[in-house]
């Protein structure tokens, strides 16, 4: 539990990270892939990549993830805002947390 929210135990989810997150503001362009956890959000964000890049190539898996597309629980809210140009990002978490 993190300010009484329940968060599942999983290896990526870094406490600090979600603590950053829940006072995070978005700005009003950002791309945000929010999804319950193994519901499909790899594939998902490679169709927002697809669509936003215009068919042009996108990169490998780890890039995306670590680079292109940050996992706000991996990466932190710092991965976000050091980002150029259109922020798309994803998560996992509630939608009255985002």
């Amino acid at each position: 539990m993190i300010r009484g929210i329940p968060f599942p135990n999983l290896p990526w989810f870094k406490i600090e990270n979600i603590e950053k997150a829940m006072d995070y503001a978005p700005q009003n362009d950002d791309i945000i892939i929010a999804s319950y956890p193994k519901t499909g959000a790899n594939w998902l964000q490679y169709i927002v990549l697809q669509i936003t890049s215009k068919g042009e190539s996108f990169p490998s898996f780890n890039d995306c993830v670590y680079n292109k597309v940050p996992f706000m629980e991996m990466t932190g809210p710092e991965a976000i805002d050091n980002m150029e140009g259109l922020r798309i990002y994803r998560n996992h978490y509630r939608y009255d947390m985002v």
